[in-house]
């Protein structure tokens, strides 16, 4: 490599470490050479378009060359390019513009692009317009050819020097015609989804981790926050205390995306401090490579409210039917046992959990159980009443005397009907009644 190589190779080394620029003492200084020397190594490398100078009052200040190769550029497959002279004349287009335009090259070069006889007149107000607001921009803008169902394109305009340093101008465009079509295809889905999400009944709540990213208007009306104050919330903040450790079990048990939603019920706080009741439905989706959780939250406070009052109700009658003296056992339209008291399992000898939904020849010996269906086929296809006189022996081995009552009703939406049976000691009562 020959001592010129070197030198010019030495200059554009300091230079490229110092990008804001440096005078010619400066870089004599750096390479500890002379400053005639040096200052002739820079004439020759702004002549070859290497570095570029600038001044400052008195002061030359050299750098590296920020022009764009335009020859480079042009064998590009960057998209759309056409270079303008300071006259903003075509001094150079590509094949891909010339395309656009519909003109053939010898038709384009050296005449101003607004002055162009251009066949399409969509495509001669689209480079109008975009010449007309021409500034040198280091952002891409969009604008659309209103041809056809239209396309788009991404355009941006620079200034630069060429090869001969006469100032130029560059406009560059490059087809985005399917990425915008791909854009509205997703803010169409977008706006689908939320206007599906805010009119669904339910709440609906997507979370990545614990923070919430999206919140309904229902999830707001359940727990009295704002959208705006549900965006990042964390999930585990909406829960009564003593409730996270169960959800948090939950979500953590929650099959990987694409599986069977998990249901959990939980008290969750309000803004305003007071509790509700709901049922979470858990479903986790996998999103640009993180996992995102759907939730759909029913408020059940009513419910629970209307189940808690039926449930004291329920526990009340049973402690009720489970303290009468008097054996008693309800049948139901399948013909087995609903329920029996604590009396009747005395009196018969068989627990409770034994007669449970069996049919009471299945429990029973073939005597007790007949004497217990007297009636039975009666009652189960209309409603009334019927009293019998019946003996039956008990668990030890002595007679008893009992009055049979059978009461038929409807429950539910079954055809046939529930049986409600009850033994009362024919001791306590006088003859009249018939005898089996």
């Amino acid at each position: 490599m020959s001592r010129c190589s070197v030198e010019v190779s030495a200059i554009k080394d300091i230079l490229k470490q110092n990008p804001q620029g440096m005078t010619v003492t400066e870089i004599a200084a750096a390479l500890s050479r002379n400053k005639h020397s040096v200052g002739r190594y820079l004439d020759t490398l702004r002549a070859s378009g290497a570095i570029e100078m600038r001044t400052f009052g008195m002061a030359k200040v050299f750098s590296l060359s920020r022009r764009i190769p335009i020859a480079e550029l042009f064998g590009s497959s960057f998209g759309l390019i056409m270079a303008l002279d300071a006259e903003r004349r075509i001094v150079q287009v590509n094949e891909q513009f010339l395309e656009l335009l519909g003109m053939a090259r010898d038709a384009v070069i050296g005449r101003r692009p607004e002055y162009l006889p251009i066949p399409d007149p969509a495509v001669q107000e689209m480079v109008t317009g975009l010449l007309e607001s021409s500034g040198s921009s280091d952002h891409m803008k969009e604008i659309k050819l209103e041809r056809g169902e239209g396309q788009y394109f991404g355009a941006r305009i620079f200034q630069t020097r060429f090869d001969d340093d006469t100032p130029g101008t560059i406009v560059a465009m490059m087809d985005i015609t399917e990425n915008v079509r791909a854009l509205e295809q997703v803010r169409e889905r977008e706006e689908m989804f939320r206007g599906i999400a805010e009119n669904i009944q339910d709440g609906l709540i997507v979370c990545e981790g614990n923070s919430i990213l999206f919140a309904n208007r229902k999830v707001s009306e359940i727990l009295g926050y704002s959208p705006e104050e549900l965006h990042g919330m964390n999930t585990l903040d909406i829960l009564a205390p003593d409730e996270r450790k169960k959800v948090l079990a939950a979500m953590k048990d929650n099959p990987q995306a694409g599986g069977m939603p998990s249901v959990v019920s939980a008290r969750i706080r309000r803004k305003d401090g007071s509790e509700r009741f709901i049922e979470a439905r858990m479903s986790a989706v996998e999103y640009g490579g993180s996992t995102r959780m759907f939730v759909l939250i029913t408020d059940m406070t009513a419910w629970k409210e209307r189940f808690d009052s039926l449930s004291r109700k329920t526990a009340f009658m049973e402690t009720l039917f489970d303290a009468f003296p008097r054996p008693v056992f309800i049948i139901n339209p399948d013909g087995r046992v609903e329920g029996c008291n604590t009396a009747f399992v005395a009196l018969v000898g068989v627990s409770r959990s034994e007669f449970t939904g069996k049919e009471l020849t299945e429990v029973l010996n073939p005597s007790l159980s007949a004497i217990l269906l007297i009636g039975n086929e009666d009652l189960e296809e209309r409603p009334g009443r019927i009293i019998r006189k019946v003996v039956i022996q008990g668990t030890n081995g002595t007679p008893r005397e009992f009055i049979l009552e059978k009461h038929s009703f409807q429950a539910g939406d079954s055809l046939k009907n529930w049986i409600f049976g009850i033994l009362i000691d024919a001791a306590a009562h006088g003859a009249g009644f018939p005898h089996v």
